[in-house]
C-alpha cells in the first residue's frame, strides 16, 4: 500500500480502552485476534476490548517478539530474556528453555518452527527440541563485533545476522553485508535482502546488490528500528514515522505519522493497516476508500471537531469547527485560509451568498475571500436567501426574515401579520414571524413559501402571511433538524422523529422511517445531488434514490463508530464530511471491500462461574450466558448479534448493537444447537454453531422411570388387592343383608298373596259355587307349588314368570266369573325360555291392577300384560294396561275402607330399591293415568323395564 492520498487515520486511544500508550509490537493469531506486546504486559484486541493474559511467572512487565507456531499457539518474550507459551489464556514460561537460555547471555529474538525453537542470543544461535528438550548451538562468536542482533523466518528456513553477514539455521554464510556497512536488521523483500544500520546515519541498503538506498528524505536524527512488508511495498519503521522505502528508484519515499516512534505496522487479514508506537499508542487505517484532509486530529495540538460546511465561488469549501474558526480548503483537502472568531462559539451553519461574495456564519459575516470587513453578530442557527433580497433566518429565540443588505425593511410584508423589529442588540430590522426556538428555515420559490422548523413543529407561510401546520401520520408535529430542495421542487425534510420525509407545497407526501435497532433514529443531515438525496442517520450515511425509492445505507458507515458525522458535501464525485475527527471525504459511488465478520465463542458461564460444554449441563441451570467475540476491526463493535436454537426457533432473534453475549433463563433438558451470526450494515456472516446438552432431571429417565413405575405397580396390586378384599366382604355383607332383606319380603308377600286367594275360596263358597272352588283350589295349589319353587331365588326364568302371572290372573279371573277378560302377549323375538328376570316385580303390579282398578269397575273388565324386547336389546318391557276406574277414584274408595292397607304398592316400591343396589343397570317402572275427553279415569297403564340376564350367566 502506497500513499497516492492520505487515508484516514484513526487513532485507538484511551477512549476505546487501550491500556497504554507504549506498545512494542503487533501480531495477529490464526482465529483473527490482534495480540499487542506492551510495556504492562500482553493483550488481545477483538476490535473492542483489549484482554490482558496473565503473565504470572514474569519477572518483567514489557513484551514483545509475539507468534503463534504451527499448533496455534501464542508465543512471546519479555525483556528479562523470559518466554513464555499461552496455556489455557494464562503465559506460561516454558522450563526447558529458561533452563536452557540462561547459560547464554541475553536473547535478542526466537521463533518457533514445528518441535523447534530458534534463539538468537548475544554470542549464540540455538536450537532447541521441545520435545526432547535437547538444545543445538548453530554457531557462537566472540566479542561485541560479532554480537547477534535478529533473525527472520523466509521460506521455512530461518536466517540470523551479526553485523556483517546473513547467516542459515545451519550456521552457513547466506549473504556479506556491503563493505563498511553494519548489518543491524534485515529482510526478504522480492527474492532480495535488505539491511539497515539502525544509527542515527539512517543507511538502508540492498545486501544482494551492495547499493545503497538514498536517505535524503529522513529527517536529521533518524533512528531505524524494523523493516515491514505490506502489499509488496517495504516500509522502515523509525523514531521519525512510518516511511516506504521505493527499492526500484533506490530512495525513500513518502511517510505516516512524521515525528513519532513507530514500533511496528501490521496489515490484517481485513485489509486494515495497524501503527503502533512506542509514545502515543496505536493507530487504525481501515480497509476502505476513506481520506483525509490537513484538518486532522491527531495533527494539530487542537481538536478540531468540524460541525458545518458549505461551497464557495472559487472552487473551495468553508469547513467551521467546534471554536468559531472558518478555514478554506481546496480540492485536495489542504487548508488555504484560517478565519477565526473572537466569539469562539461553535460554528453551527456556514452559508455562502455569491451574489455578495459574502460569508454568513453562526457568528456573524464577512467578505470571501479575503476576509477583512467582518462583523461578529451572533446570528445562531441559519440563514437562507429567498430570492426576493432577503433572508430567512432561525435562532434559538425565534425566526424572521431580514433584508440582503442588512439595513433595509424586508421586502415580503406578509399581510402586516408580524411585527417589524430589531434584530438581537443590532439595528437590522426584522419581521419576526415566530418567538419560538429555530434550528432551520428554507424558502421554496416553485411553492412561493416560508417553511421554520421550531421546538413545536414544522409551520409554513405564504407571502400573505396565511400559516400552514404539518403533521406527521400519527398527527403529531414535526421537530425538523435539516431541510433541502432536489431538482423537481420536492422539499426532503431531515426529521427528529419521523425520518425522512418529503413535502410539495403544504402536503407530507412521503415518509420513510430510518431505523437503528428498529427504532426510528434523528435525521440530523439532508443534502440533495441529483437523483439522490445524502443524509445522516443517527450516525450513518445513507443514500436515497428518488426515481426508484431505494434507501441504502453506505458500507462505509461502518467505520464511524465512535465518530461524529456533523455535516456532508458532494463535491466533484465525492463526498465531504464534516466529523469529531477532522474533515475526511470518500468517491462516488462508494466503493468498499466486503469483509464478513469472524465469530468465536469466548466464554460459556453460569452466575459468573465458567462452563464447558464437553458435558452435559445440569438440569434447572439458570441465567446461562454465550458470550461472542465478533471480529470485524473495520466496524470496532458496530454490530447486531442474530441468533435461533434449533430445536425451538425458526426466526432468528436480534440483539442490541454492540451486545455480545446471549442470555437463557433457562432450558429444558434436551439437545440444542445454537446458530449465531453477525449482521453490521448490509454485510451478513457466515453462521456458526454451538452444540450443547441438557441433562435430563434424574426423575424423567429411564431407571427412575421404571422403578416409579415398578413402585406405583407394586403400591397399586396391593391396594387393589387389599381393596378389593375389603370390597368383596362388603359386598358379600352387602349381598347378605340384601338377600335377608328380599326374603324377608317375600316371606311377607307370599302371606299376602295366599290370604287374598283364600279370600276369593271363601267367597265362591259362601256363594254355594263348589264345583268352582274346587277348580279355584287346584289352580290354586299349582300356583303354590310355583311360588314355593321360586321362593328362594333372586332371578327366575321369564317363561316361569309369565306362567306364574297367567295362574294368579286366572285365580283372580274366578273371583269376577264372566265379566272379567284378560291377554298376555308376548313378543315372539323374546327368547323367554332363556332370559331370567328379578322375581316377584311384575306380580305386585297385577295385582294392584286387579284390586285397585278392576275391582271398583261396575261395566266389563279388561286386563292386558305385554311383553316386548327393548331397543337396547338388554331390558324387557312389560306394559300392563287395565279399564278399572283409575288411580284417583281408587284412592277415593280406599280412603273410605277403615284398615285398608296398601301393601302391594309399598312392597314394590321397597324391592325395586333394594334390588337396584344390586344391578349394573337399574328397574324402572312409570305409572300412566288413562282418562276420556271428559277427564275422567278409565284405566292405568304400568310400563317397568326390567334388566334382563341369560340363564348362563346366573349358573355360571
Amino acid at each position: 500500500m502506497a500513499w497516492g492520498q492520505d487515508r484516514f487515520i484513526r487513532p485507538i486511544s484511551f477512549l476505546e480502552g487501550l491500556p497504554t500508550q507504549t506498545i512494542y509490537d503487533i501480531h495477529q493469531g490464526p482465529k483473527g485476534y490482534l495480540y499487542l506486546g506492551t510495556d504492562v504486559g500482553v493483550f488481545q484486541y477483538n476490535g473492542q476490548n483489549f484482554l490482558k493474559l496473565p503473565a504470572p511467572e514474569s519477572w518483567d512487565n514489557n513484551f514483545d517478539n509475539l507468534l503463534h507456531d504451527e499448533a496455534g499457539n501464542l508465543w512471546a518474550k519479555n525483556f528479562a530474556n523470559q518466554i513464555f507459551k499461552v496455556t489455557n489464556g494464562t503465559l506460561h514460561s516454558v522450563p526447558v528453555v529458561q533452563k536452557t537460555l540462561k547459560n547464554y547471555g541475553g536473547l535478542k529474538k526466537f521463533t518457533v518452527q514445528g518441535n523447534w525453537l530458534y534463539a538468537a542470543m548475544d554470542n549464540n544461535l540455538l536450537k532447541i527440541d521441545l520435545t526432547t528438550e535437547f538444545a543445538t548451538t548453530i554457531l557462537s562468536s566472540k566479542g561485541q563485533e560479532n554480537t547477534f542482533y535478529s533473525l527472520h523466518e523466509y521460506q521455512s528456513q530461518v536466517f540470523f545476522n551479526d553485523n556483517q553477514r546473513i547467516i542459515n539455521q545451519e550456521g552457513a554464510i547466506q549473504s556479506q553485508s556491503p563493505k563498511g556497512s553494519k548489518v543491524l536488521e534485515f529482510t526478504f523483500f522480492n527474492d532480495e535482502l535488505f539491511g539497515l544500520n539502525r544509527s542515527l546515519e539512517g543507511e538502508i541498503f540492498n545486501i544482494s546488490t551492495g547499493q545503497l538506498i538514498n536517505n535524503e528524505k529522513f529527517p536529521k536524527g533518524t533512528y531505524l528500528y524494523f523493516f515491514r512488508e505490506i502489499e509488496n511495498n517495504l516500509y522502515v519503521c523509525t523514531n521519525k514515522g512510518l516511511f516506504l522505502i521505493d527499492t526500484k528508484n533506490l530512495r525513500v519515499g513518502s511517510s505516516l505519522l512524521d515525528g513519532m516512534r513507530v514500533s511496528d505496522f501490521i496489515q490484517d487479514r481485513e485489509g486494515n493497516l495497524w501503527i503502533s508506537t512506542l509514545d502515543d499508542g496505536l493507530f487504525f487505517i481501515a480497509n476502505a476508500p476513506l481520506y483525509t484532509t490537513e484538518l486532522i486530529n491527531f495533527r494539530t495540538d487542537s481538536r478540531n471537531n468540524i460541525l458545518s460546511l458549505t461551497f464557495s465561488n472559487n472552487n473551495t469549501l468553508l469547513a467551521g469547527n467546534n471554536k468559531g474558526t472558518i478555514f478554506t480548503v481546496n480540492s485536495a483537502g489542504e487548508i488555504l485560509k484560517t478565519i477565526e472568531s473572537q466569539l469562539q462559539n461553535e460554528v453551527e451553519f456556514i452559508h455562502f451568498d455569491s451574489l455578495t461574495s459574502t460569508v454568513f456564519y453562526t457568528q456573524g459575516y464577512f467578505d470571501y475571500p479575503q476576509a477583512r470587513n467582518r462583523e461578529e453578530i451572533y446570528f445562531s442557527k441559519k440563514i437562507t436567501p429567498d430570492g426576493e433580497g432577503n433572508y430567512l433566518i432561525a435562532t434559538s429565540v425565534g425566526a424572521g426574515l431580514i433584508a440582503q443588505d442588512l439595513t433595509s425593511h424586508p421586502s415580503i410584508l406578509f399581510g402586516s401579520k408580524f411585527p417589524l423589529t430589531s434584530f438581537s442588540t443590532t439595528a437590522i430590522p426584522i419581521y419576526y414571524i415566530l418567538d419560538k426556538r429555530t434550528k432551520t428555515v428554507f424558502y421554496s420559490k416553485k411553492y412561493q413559501l416560508y417553511y421554520f422548523g421550531s421546538s413545536e413543529g414544522l409551520v409554513a407561510f405564504d407571502k400573505d402571511g396565511q400559516e400552514y401546520n404539518f403533521f406527521s401520520d400519527d398527527s403529531s408535529p414535526l421537530i425538523v433538524n435539516s431541510i433541502v430542495e432536489d431538482f423537481s421542487g420536492t422539499l426532503w425534510i431531515g426529521s427528529q422523529q419521523k425520518g425522512l420525509l418529503a413535502i410539495k407545497g403544504d402536503k407530507i407526501i412521503t415518509e420513510i422511517p430510518i431505523l437503528e435497532d428498529k427504532t426510528i433514529v434523528p435525521v440530523k443531515k439532508v443534502i440533495s445531488n441529483g437523483d439522490y438525496i445524502y443524509l445522516i442517520g443517527g450516525n450513518q450515511l445513507y443514500q436515497y434514490h428518488i426515481p426508484s425509492k431505494n434507501l441504502q445505507l453506505l458500507p462505509i458507515s461502518s467505520i464511524f463508530k465512535g465518530i461524529n458525522i456533523n455535516d456532508l458535501r458532494v463535491w466533484n464525485d465525492k463526498i465531504w464530511l464534516a466529523t469529531s475527527e477532522g474533515l475526511l471525504w470518500t468517491f462516488l459511488p462508494i466503493a468498499i471491500p466486503i469483509v464478513h465478520p469472524k465469530i468465536h465463542l469466548r466464554k460459556v458461564s453460569s452466575n459468573n462461574q465458567a462452563i464447558s460444554l464437553e458435558e452435559k449441563l445440569p438440569y434447572g441451570l439458570e441465567n446461562l450466558e454465550f458470550q461472542f467475540d465478533i471480529i470485524h476491526y473495520r466496524s470496532m463493535g458496530a454490530y447486531n448479534l442474530q441468533f435461533r436454537t434449533s430445536p425451538n426457533q425458526d426466526n432468528w432473534q436480534t440483539l442490541p448493537r454492540g451486545q455480545n453475549t446471549i442470555i437463557f433463563a433457562k432450558l429444558s433438558s434436551g439437545t440444542y444447537q445454537l446458530e449465531v451470526r453477525a449482521l453490521i450494515a448490509e454485510n451478513v456472516s457466515e453462521p456458526i454453531f454451538v452444540n450443547f446438552e441438557v441433562e435430563t432431571p434424574f426423575w424423567k429417565t429411564w431407571w427412575f422411570i421404571f422403578l416409579t413405575i415398578g413402585m406405583i405397580f407394586t403400591s397399586v396390586a396391593l391396594y387393589v388387592r387389599d381393596y378389593g378384599k375389603k370390597l368383596k366382604e362388603k359386598e358379600t355383607l352387602k349381598a347378605k343383608l340384601l338377600d335377608s332383606q328380599l326374603k324377608a319380603l317375600r316371606s311377607q308377600m307370599n302371606p299376602h298373596f295366599l290370604f287374598n286367594v283364600v279370600n276369593a275360596v271363601q267367597g265362591l263358597i259362601f256363594s254355594n259355587q263348589k264345583q268352582d272352588a274346587a277348580q279355584y283350589l287346584g289352580k290354586f295349589s299349582d300356583l303354590m307349588r310355583k311360588v314355593l319353587q321360586q321362593s328362594d331365588k333372586q332371578f327366575v326364568r321369564l317363561e316361569e314368570e309369565i306362567q306364574l302371572i297367567d295362574l294368579y290372573i286366572s285365580l283372580e279371573k274366578r273371583r269376577f266369573e264372566e265379566d272379567f277378560e284378560y291377554l298376555l302377549d308376548v313378543d315372539h323375538q323374546i327368547e323367554k325360555n332363556l332370559i331370567q328376570i328379578p322375581s316377584l316385580i311384575i306380580q305386585p303390579f297385577v295385582e294392584n291392577a286387579v284390586k285397585h282398578g278392576l275391582l271398583h269397575q261396575s261395566n266389563s273388565k279388561r286386563l292386558c300384560v305385554k311383553f316386548t324386547l327393548d331397543s337396547d336389546e338388554k331390558s324387557i318391557l312389560v306394559v300392563i294396561e287395565d279399564n278399572g276406574v283409575g288411580r284417583k277414584a281408587s284412592e277415593i274408595i280406599n280412603a273410605k275402607r277403615k284398615g285398608h292397607q296398601a301393601f302391594a304398592t309399598k312392597a314394590i316400591e321397597t324391592r325395586v330399591n333394594l334390588l337396584n343396589q344390586s344391578l349394573t343397570k337399574p328397574i324402572t317402572y312409570f305409572v300412566e293415568d288413562l282418562i276420556n275427553h271428559k277427564e275422567e279415569g278409565i284405566g292405568t297403564r304400568v310400563t317397568i323395564r326390567l334388566p334382563f340376564t341369560y340363564e348362563y350367566s346366573h349358573n355360571s
